[in-house]
């Protein structure tokens, strides 16, 4: 398993949009918290974090978040 970060912006919503993302992401393995091993770190708005396999599995479950948002 590898670490994915991935950085997003949405062009056109409300500001709203970014929160139920953010659910839908989780759902999917994407978290807005990175495993610092002993604590966790608060990462910036819209970026998230997961561990994966391969890219093609941690953009599938980026690109599933997105339409479940």
């Amino acid at each position: 398993m590898a670490d994915y970060l991935v950085t997003y912006d949405f062009k056109v919503g409300a500001p709203s949009q970014y929160k139920e993302f953010v659910e839908c992401a989780e759902v999917e393995g994407l978290i807005y918290v990175y495993d610092l091993g002993k604590e966790l770190a608060r990462l910036t708005n819209t970026t998230i974090w997961g561990e994966f396999a391969n890219k093609k599995a941690a953009k599938a479950a980026f690109e599933r978040a997105q339409a479940a948002a």
